[in-house]
């Protein structure tokens, strides 16, 4: 449940970081979010894009993720992958973690590829754990 809770927590602190930057005088026509920002951010150690990436489709990211692990954990491992590869194919779409700036806000980015990374990440985690599968179990009495 913890796991399911963080891209809430992401898209809370995204949503903190935007108003502060706003506050400050940044996303206007003048000054609009930009890549300039995001660096700026991880020179001071905020990473901002992470969370970023986190708040577009949080919703549907918690429940992919805390799914996975119940089920990692009860080792039920195609079912933990199924999770893994929808993951993959929803980032490759944009539907989760792809996004892009508008004036003063971020916004998804839908289309084939924006999430690219992140798909490629989860698809790497989906053959993981189908290995994972392959290997031979313990026994609880050894």
């Amino acid at each position: 449940m913890v796991l399911g809770l963080l891209p809430g927590l992401a898209g809370w602190g995204a949503q903190l970081l935007k108003a502060g930057l706003r506050a400050g005088g940044l996303g206007t026509p003048k000054q609009p979010f930009n890549q300039q920002m995001i660096d700026q951010l991880a020179q001071g150690d905020v990473w901002a894009a992470g969370a970023f990436a986190l708040e577009q489709g949080q919703i549907i990211t918690a429940m992919l993720l805390a799914a996975l692990l119940v089920f990692a954990i009860e080792g039920r491992f195609l079912a933990a992958a199924t999770c893994s590869g929808i993951a993959a194919v929803l980032a490759c779409f944009g539907v989760i973690h792809a996004w892009q700036f508008s004036t003063g806000d971020t916004v998804v980015n839908l289309g084939w590829g924006t999430g690219e990374l992140w798909a490629i990440a989860y698809a790497l985690i989906t053959v993981l754990i189908l290995i994972t599968r392959r290997l031979p179990q313990q026994s609880e009495g050894t």
